[in-house]
């Protein structure tokens, strides 16, 4: 037994490979008190992963980290490593945080330097390759934001490019070596990865407002995007004066590979039909 509280016993325990801490509930139900004084144990007031299962809970060791602002992350299955990029800006600069996931611990810094605050992760494994997009400025709004490419042998920046502002997803297709970045400014980015240390743009489509959250699914491939619904101001005319807007429902757009230089084809899916719409471009 490590320690006692108010519901119980804390008590080390290990599920394979796994270390936990368990609270074993002496009386009681469980609350959100024993989750506190469980985090109290650790010292941290950051949960992990728990598990539940009668009158006991657990709560998986974290991975301590400095900074505040964890944002984009993505597993390296070879390297067994976690990317972390931390929106954390000091003295101009911010970084990668690499998590190795059999020491459970910070094994190293990567600065993103040119593309400060990532907010979102993409890998290409088989070339050691992270992408980091960044918020410029911290915002939803800002354009343009930087698509970071790192080497993950190295830690070093490899090259940083303009991209979508308010960068939100990042998907990398493995087969056509493209990787689809999107933000909150309305637009979906399409890299090529002519070579490992060099990335060109092939074109940047059109989106909606907001319209940050999206999938790419490598099987059918098609980038799904979701519009929220939203508000636009009409421009001033004669007939209808200043400050006249229309509101333009939720939709989801569904884009299809091409393999030419039109690189994607344009489908529209709104809230009310749900199936692929009529509208195509």
């Amino acid at each position: 037994m490590l320690s006692e509280t108010e519901e119980g016993e804390v008590f080390e325990e290990w599920v394979g490979k796994r270390q936990f801490l368990a609270l074993r509930f002496c009386h009681g139900r469980l609350n959100g008190s024993a989750f506190n004084n469980l985090a109290g144990a650790l010292h941290t007031d950051r949960v992990a992963c728990t598990l539940s299962v009668g009158r006991e809970v657990k709560m998986e060791i974290p991975v301590k980290m400095d900074g505040r602002e964890p944002a984009g992350i993505v597993l390296d299955p070879v390297a067994n490593r976690l990317y972390v990029g931390m929106g954390d800006v000091v003295n101009g600069v911010s970084v990668v945080k690499v998590a190795n996931l059999n020491k459970r611990a910070i094994v190293a810094e990567w600065s993103t330097a040119g593309g400060p605050q990532p907010h979102v992760a993409g890998l290409d494994a088989e070339h050691h390759r992270l992408f980091m997009g960044s918020r410029l400025g911290g915002g939803h709004n800002i354009d343009p934001g930087k698509l970071v490419i790192m080497d993950t042998d190295t830690g070093k920046v490899i090259e940083t490019l303009d991209a979508v502002g308010g960068g939100d997803e990042i998907f990398y297709d493995a087969p056509t070596k493209r990787t689809y970045f999107s933000g909150s400014t309305g637009s979906l980015d399409v890299f090529h990865e002519d070579h490992p240390n060099h990335f060109v743009p092939l074109g940047q489509v059109p989106t909606g407002a907001i319209a940050k959250s999206g999938i790419w699914i490598p099987e059918l491939k098609r980038y799904y995007a979701t519009v929220p619904k939203h508000l636009i101001e009409l421009m001033p005319v004669k007939q209808y004066g200043v400050h006249d807007w229309i509101t333009e429902e939720a939709h989801m757009m569904v884009f299809e590979e091409l393999p030419y230089v039109g690189f994607l084809r344009r489908r529209i899916v709104t809230s009310a039909s749900p199936k692929m719409g009529d509208a195509e471009e």
